[in-house]
């Protein structure tokens, strides 16, 4: 009985964050980050551009420094670059999730096109909902059916949507990155941008709440789902589920929920 106590007590004190594969906090300088504009201006999707004016600001984050483009009324759309340490193989964060902080001094328009990745010659695209005043963090899952292609011989559609990427697709994607870019432009006139917290997390298997996070709230959710025998309770074997919940099953889970993220 007090073996039981115990790793109740122990499983209910779990609270684990998910890993970066690559991460940004700008607290000591801008890390290789820059901003571009799109070339052709009545066009969506990043095409290389021209350097736009950007800095490193030490304090008023989130915290601590951040990186800031302020927009003149140059023209054509901006976005935030990622740096080298974000290209290659990123593939092992599938699943898992691309966030960042971002604010804006503010807004005339929104765009479904707001972070776009490109490897494995294919570019892909989602959209989020956009930043206000204050610091506020986004997020995005770098899993399939969410993220899309331009639309097939489409020149001038930054609002026709295009296929969504596959498991395959995405993975192709996610293993040779040779760039990602963060929207920094929205509105038509003046404005400012902030960027800071850029994260590209891992999967994390016993984050089944999805908010990046591993506590209380995911030890509950299983029990639930265990007890109806719902498939997302079927985690054994490890990496390739059999199709029955059983104690294997919720053993598995613990293990994954105690190894956090």
């Amino acid at each position: 009985m007090m073996k039981s106590i115990v790793l109740v007590a122990a499983v209910l004190a779990r609270v684990a964050s998910a890993q970066a594969l690559v991460s940004s906090d700008f607290d000591a300088d801008a890390e290789g980050w820059f901003v571009t504009s799109i070339v052709q201006t009545d066009r969506c999707m990043p095409d290389g551009g021209i350097a736009r004016p950007s800095a490193w600001v030490s304090e008023g984050g989130d915290p601590g420094g951040f990186f800031r483009h302020d927009e003149r009324s140059f023209g054509g759309n901006s976005f935030f670059r990622a740096p080298a340490a974000y290209h290659g193989d990123l593939s092992s964060a599938f699943g898992g999730w691309l966030s960042w902080s971002w604010r804006v001094t503010a807004i005339s328009f929104d765009t479904p096109h707001d972070v776009y990745i490109q490897g494995a010659g294919l570019t892909i695209w989602i959209g989020t909902p956009p930043p206000g005043g204050q610091w506020g963090r986004a997020q995005v899952p770098l899993i399939e059916g969410v993220w899309r292609f331009a639309t097939p011989g489409c020149v001038d559609c930054c609002d026709a949507p295009g296929p969504f990427a596959t498991e395959q697709e995405l993975v192709a994607v996610l293993s040779d990155v040779t760039a990602i870019w963060i929207r920094a432009e929205h509105r038509s006139g003046n404005e400012i941008v902030d960027l800071d917290r850029v994260r590209v997390l891992l999967r994390c298997p016993g984050d089944l709440t999805g908010d990046r996070v591993i506590d209380t709230n995911d030890f509950f959710l299983y029990l639930g789902l265990y007890q109806v025998g719902e498939s997302r309770a079927d985690f054994f074997p490890v990496g390739a589920p059999d199709g029955l919940i059983n104690t294997n099953d919720f053993f598995a889970f613990l293990a994954a929920y105690h190894a956090g993220c």
